[in-house]
């Protein structure tokens, strides 16, 4: 049903904005109106309604155009349109019931409010619009000063008795305007995909009963739902002066109405109306000219001629369709559209109507369709959602699947995309089964012989997951993988690709998952029991293979620790090689009850410790960490299964891998505690050993070496991490050179090979700034035989990164007494307890080549002469030093503004 209300000159009154209130004054106002406006008012206020009600067509009859009627549709709100019959009044020379006259310029408006029903052209001279019948003295109520109006009663919302048919229109556009008609159709379809507050408005010149035809024209085009959403002015005036106010009103960020725009504030444009036509005759708007910057565009209705550009897509056969007002366009619109899930204007109507006449033409029956076609047309009608119309779907789909075989090949290519849109029709038609039954066939062959078919069964369903269309198969699959069929299957999995295997195994899987039970009802019979444990065991070669099945059962605890077990005897009496690669994917999925697991194993009597150490230390990589139930389960499998001579490696390496080097001492005494064997404590040891932070400083660590070096002595070992904490802690005390050498021999005795990055570490960085300080030539020569280093190459980066920290760490007067040391260090051959005299030599050829090398790098202008003045008692040691640094002056790298501008003007 519609509201409606009426507008003109009148007494009384009912106030719009004020619940229908009467109000006594002459003047134009809302003579009466429908009592549901105020007792269930569709919009929240009546402000933009009342603007528009008082907007006059321009009609006079002193002007050129002389009195004429016209319609306006506008939207209120989003679902809310408000529709008026504007008709102009000749002067009534009939006097009020009062005595008075009437004033010229009266015009009566009856406006309809809320949806239209219907195309809204079909309201053109429909039988409601009944207000102007009345003479203008009916809208006086002048014999009764305490009359009120009469509430209107509400109306249908379908029209009757237009007097514009599809007959008037087609012989209006026939008569040389169909290329104006498609150019604005086709504008509309673009200004509809833009957001509403950057759309234009299509001005049509022409008188208003023409303009009512152009605006059937354009609306034929559409359903009667799309329809409804343009909005339309049969004439408007003064569009010469004011036309930017005349086409367009604004709303701030609240949804405030404003009719002009505001630039203090931020404001949203909105089109009154999409198409507006203004008289020819019209002197008001005699200057309208459409400018590049404008905000609309123009049909000259005159000469039917446009003034806006198009594009190819004109050309599609949409357009030409739409201005032929014959079947195909009727069935598009009155059928195909109003089915679709759709009712905004989009610019994919175009490919909508190429779709309708694609797939249901029935000159274009599934026979002429071809695979991408039909691909392209079937994702086109069906981008908005299924139709609601039965009849189409079914057509559809049955042309669909009559032709489906022609197309399965490349469909499966192509991950069935095809199928898949059948699969989402027949969900609505309920034919679900029928494309089920595509699939179904397709994988039952290939299950009949694995080794040669099996490819292709996994191509097949490799295409069912990307396509992800799993839904539609598995009804299918329960059939397919019935108890009794699993052993045929099963039986093949010795002589089939890994691959296919997993496949199988993926699609049962797939299948469990509409059992009651899930992934759980695999213990629920033995065929499918012994079915799953069959395919793990013809997988044990294929690492990847075994993992991806091994993760489908992984959601049950049940099922993993039952199937651990069943295939490790399997294994061990026919292919006991293989027992630890299983163990080893077994490990990979113990991030469950590891404690549960362990209990489990141990009541086999084909379980050794070994096997449950490996899985245990597995864990301890995965979780980065040891904690209490793990080492609890390591202790239980200990006492149920016994030692081996090996035992504790495993487990005890894991742990030392992942554990802070600070919490070693835990380590240490468990180790200790569990009494292992001596080749496996020793081995151990070492371990722990390598991982003690030798370089740290807290007072924690000074704990562990107290154990470490206890723990060393038990077992007549030498804990190198001890020695270097030792020897840089004994250093840093000494203040004396023989004292500090002394300790550097006693380490020098020890024979210990360089540890990993060790030059690179800040301990080597301290320990060599601590020996430079003496400035000492022995004690430099001591540092560079701490280690047995035997490579001629670490040893040269060695005496280099001594070399480096010595020079880099001596400050101002500092560095020419550390040079004339290490000068002294080559300079003299010097005894090193344990060490060759070819050995030293050797040393100090490396370090006073190195020295030599890199002196240019330390040079500055004033060393020489601090050397010269050095307080140092060797004058010999000067003055090849003082040489020394003359040759590197030579080559030193240049500095300063004199280098800088030699360099820019080519001099050097």
């Amino acid at each position: 049903m519609l509201n409606q209300l009426i507008y003109t000159r009148c007494m009384p009154h009912r106030e719009l904005k004020n619940k229908g209130q009467v109000v006594r004054a002459d003047g134009f106002g809302v003579f009466s109106m429908s009592q549901e406006l105020i007792t269930n008012p569709p919009v929240p206020n009546y402000d933009f309604l009342q603007t528009r009600l008082a907007v006059q067509n321009g009609a006079k009859e002193t002007s050129a155009t002389g009195l004429f009627n016209s319609y306006d549709y506008t939207a209120i709100s989003s679902k809310v349109y408000a529709l008026s019959f504007e008709v102009a009044r000749p002067h009534c020379k009939e006097v009020r019931k009062n005595g008075q006259g009437h004033r010229t310029g009266t015009y009566i408006k009856q406006c309809l409010v809320g949806n239209p029903g219907d195309y809204p052209f079909k309201w053109f001279g429909a039988s409601v619009w009944d207000a102007h019948l009345k003479s203008e003295n009916d809208y006086y109520l002048d014999e009764n000063p305490s009359a009120e109006p009469v509430w209107l009663n509400t109306v249908q919302d379908i029209p009757n008795g237009s007097y514009v048919s599809i007959e008037s229109v087609k012989k209006f556009v026939n008569a040389g305007r169909a290329e104006a008609v498609k150019a604005g159709i086709w504008f509309l379809l673009h200004e509809y995909a833009k957001p509403e507050n950057e759309r234009k408005v299509l001005l049509i010149k022409d008188i208003p009963e023409n303009v009512e035809l152009w605006i059937a024209a354009i609306e034929y085009a559409f359903s009667a739902e799309m329809a409804q959403k343009i909005t339309f002015s049969t004439n408007k005036t003064k569009l010469g002066t004011q036309i930017d106010n005349i086409l367009f009103f604004y709303t701030d960020e609240s949804g405030k109405f404003y009719p002009m725009r505001n630039n203090s504030m931020t404001q949203i444009r909105h089109p009154y109306n999409m198409i507006v036509g203004y008289h020819p005759r019209d002197n008001f708007c005699a200057s309208v000219k459409q400018m590049p910057t404008s905000n609309f565009v123009m049909i000259d209705g005159t000469n039917n001629m446009v003034s806006f550009a198009t594009d190819e897509s004109i050309k599609s056969a949409y357009y030409s369709a739409a201005v032929q007002y014959d079947a195909d366009i009727i069935d598009f619109t009155s059928v195909v559209l109003p089915s679709l899930p759709i009712d905004m204007i989009t610019d994919k109507i175009p490919e909508l109507y190429d779709a309708y006449k694609y797939l249901l033409d029935s000159n274009h029956r599934v026979e002429k369709w071809t695979y991408r076609e039909a691909i392209a047309e079937l994702q086109s009608i069906t981008q908005y959602g299924i139709s609601k119309n039965d009849v189409l779907n079914k057509y559809i789909f049955d042309e669909g699947m009559r032709g489906y075989q022609r197309f399965a090949t490349e469909d499966e290519k192509n991950n069935f995309k095809l199928l898949k849109i059948f699969w989402n029709i027949a969900k609505v038609t309920k034919r679900t089964g029928e494309v089920t039954g595509c699939l179904a066939d397709l994988l039952s062959t290939g299950m009949m012989n694995l080794k040669v078919s099996g490819n292709t069964l996994t191509g097949t369903w490799n295409a069912i997951k990307a396509g992800e269309v799993q839904s539609i198969i598995r009804p299918a699959l329960q059939d397919l993988f019935n108890d009794s069929e699993l052993t045929s299957y099963s039986s093949q999995f010795e002589n089939a690709p890994a691959s296919v295997v997993s496949t199988v195994m993926e699609m049962y899987f797939d299948m469990l998952s509409l059992e009651r039970n899930g992934i759980k009802s695999i213990l629920e019979s033995q065929a499918k029991y012994q079915f799953v444990c069959h395919a793990l065991t013809a997988l044990i070669d294929n690492r990847n293979a075994l993992h991806a099945v091994l993760n489908g059962i992984s959601i049950s605890d049940d099922v993993i620790n039952a199937v651990a077990l069943s295939v490790s005897e399997h294994l061990e009496e026919y292919k006991p090689g293989k027992t630890e690669a299983w163990w080893d994917s077994i490990i990979d999925l113990s991030g469950g009850n590891v404690m549960e697991l362990c209990r489990t194993l141990c009541k086999s009597t084909q379980t050794n410790i070994d096997m449950i150490e490996h899985l245990l230390a597995n864990t301890i990589l995965k979780a980065g960490k040891c904690d209490r139930d793990i080492y609890r389960a390591f202790e239980d499998s200990i006492k149920q299964l016994g030692k081996s001579k090996n035992t504790g490696i495993a487990f005890f390496n894991a742990w030392i891998k992942v554990e802070n080097s600070s919490h070693l001492n835990n380590i240490i005494r468990n180790i200790r505690g569990n009494r292992l064997s001596s080749s496996a404590e020793k081995e151990l040891f070492h371990l722990v050993d390598k991982q003690v932070p030798y370089e740290s400083t807290s007072g924690k660590i000074s704990i562990i070496f107290r154990e470490i070096k206890e723990w060393a002595n038990d077992i007549g070992e030498m804990s190198q991490s001890a020695a270097l904490y030792d020897l840089r802690k004994n250093m840093e005390r000494e203040r004396k050179a023989e004292k500090v050498l002394s300790t550097m021999y006693e380490f020098s005795d020890l024979k210990l090979e360089i540890p990993d990055n060790y030059l690179r570490s800040q301990y080597f960085e301290n320990l060599a700034q601590t020996a430079a300080d003496f400035c000492d030539p022995e004690v430099h020569m001591a540092f560079l035989h701490l280690f047995d280093i035997q490579d001629i190459g670490i040893k040269q980066e060695y005496i280099k990164a001594y070399v480096d920290e010595v020079l880099n760490g001596s400050k101002g007067k500092q560095l020419a007494y550390s040079m004339l040391s290490l000068c002294e260090a080559f300079y003299y051959e010097y005894k090193i307890p344990g060490k060759k005299a070819v050995q030293v030599k050797e040393s100090a050829d490396m370090l006073k080549a190195y020295f030599v090398k890199t002196l240019p790098n330390h040079y500055k202008p004033n060393l020489p002469d601090q050397v010269a003045k050095a307080n140092y008692d060797e004058n010999q040691v000067k003055k090849m030093l003082i040489t020394m640094l003359q040759d590197a002056a030579k080559k030193a790298p240049r500095s300063g503004l004199r280098s800088i501008l030699g360099g820019l003007f080519g001099r050097k």
